[in-house]
C-alpha cells in the first residue's frame, strides 16, 4: 500500500515552547494498568520529554513503566529526537541531545551530500503518522492493528527556504520510521491517563484502551484513530497557545472520548481522537478541567 504524503512548511525556532501549568492529582496507590500495589513509581501523563507536566503519583508500577517507556521512548528518541533538541524540550539525556544538525540533501548542481548546518541553524523534521478514525467510532470493518492512511512531515527550525537558498539545495533527504503500533498505544496511554486524573482509578466500568497499552491485545486501531474534522477558529486560537492540546466529553453511552494534539502550538500538528473508557453508572458527570 503506497502512504501518502503531506510536507508542512516549517516554522521558526521555538527557543522555549509554550509550557504547561504543572498539575499534580491525588496519589493513587494501585497501578493503572494492572492493577498492584508493589513497587509503584510517579506517572507522567503526558511524557516528561514532550514537556509533561501533569503527574499521577503512584500510579504505575516499574514492569509496567518499563512498557509504556519503550513505547514512549521510540517516539521521543526515535520519531522526534532532532525536533525535541531544536525546541528545547526538557530530556534526562542531556549528553546524549545532539550538538550539530545535519541534513542528507542534494544540491541544485545534482550533488547529493551531508550538510553540516552553521552553529546558530537548527531544522529537524518531526513525522506524525496519520490514521482512519477508531474502527468503534466509525463503524468500518475491523481485524487488527491500525489503519495508516498517511504521514505527515513537520518542519520545525530555521525556515527551510532560508536554508535552500543559503546552501543551494534542491531536495532534503531523508526516512522515517514508525515502530509498528507504538505511536498510537502512547496516545492510548496519555488519555487513559488523564480520565484517570479527572474521575479516578475506580471510576470505569471498562477500560477499553488497557490491552493495546500493555501490548496484551492487536486492538489499538478500535480505540485510537485519526480526527479529521476541521477545527474551529476558537479552539485553533486556543490549541496555538498550548505545547500539548488534550480535550474530553463523556457521551449519552458514558464512553469518555479524547482528542489530542501534541506540539498544539504548530498550525500543522495533526490531532487524534481516543475512545478511551466506559464510565461506572454512580459515577457522577461534571465539568472536569485538564
Amino acid at each position: 500500500m503506497q502512504i501518502p504524503n503531506i510536507f508542512a512548511a516549517s516554522r521558526p525556532v521555538f527557543k522555549t515552547p509554550p509550557t504547561q501549568t504543572t498539575k499534580v492529582y491525588d496519589s493513587v496507590d494501585r497501578c493503572i494498568y494492572c492493577g498492584t500495589t508493589d513497587d509503584l513509581t510517579d506517572e507522567h501523563i503526558i511524557p516528561y520529554g514532550l514537556g509533561g507536566r501533569h503527574i499521577l503519583p503512584r500510579a504505575s508500577c516499574r514492569t509496567c513503566a518499563r512498557i509504556t517507556g519503550e513505547f514512549e521512548g521510540h517516539v521521543l528518541r526515535g520519531l522526534w529526537w532532532l525536533t525535541r533538541a531544536t525546541l528545547g524540550y526538557p530530556t534526562r539525556r542531556k549528553k546524549e541531545m545532539p550538538k550539530e544538525y545535519k541534513l542528507n540533501v542534494t544540491t541544485k548542481s545534482g550533488v547529493t551530500k551531508e550538510l553540516i548546518l552553521g552553529e546558530n541553524e537548527k531544522f529537524a523534521m518531526a513525522g506524525f503518522p496519520e490514521y482512519a478514525p477508531p474502527a468503534s467510532m466509525s463503524g468500518y470493518e475491523y481485524s487488527h492493528g491500525i489503519m495508516m492512511t498517511g504521514h505527515r512531515l513537520v518542519g520545525f527550525g530555521d525556515a527551510v527556504e532560508l536554508l535552500a537558498k543559503k546552501y543551494d539545495v534542491q531536495t532534503i533527504n531523508g526516512s522515517v520510521s514508525y515502530k509498528g503500533t507504538t505511536f498510537p498505544r502512547m496516545l492510548a496511554k496519555i488519555t487513559y491517563g488523564f480520565a484517570v486524573g479527572s474521575f479516578g482509578a475506580d471510576a470505569f466500568e471498562r477500560v477499553y484502551v488497557i490491552e493495546s497499552i500493555l501490548d496484551t491485545k492487536d486492538d489499538v486501531g478500535m480505540w485510537v484513530g485519526g480526527d479529521d474534522r476541521p477545527s474551529t477558529k476558537e479552539s485553533a486560537d486556543v490549541e496555538s497557545k498550548q505545547q500539548n492540546a488534550v480535550s474530553m466529553m463523556v457521551g449519552d453511552d458514558r464512553d469518555i472520548y479524547f482528542r489530542i494534539r501534541l506540539f498544539a502550538f504548530c498550525p500543522h500538528s495533526p490531532a487524534y481522537r481516543v475512545r478511551v473508557a466506559r464510565l461506572r453508572p454512580d459515577v457522577p458527570i461534571m465539568p472536569v478541567f485538564l
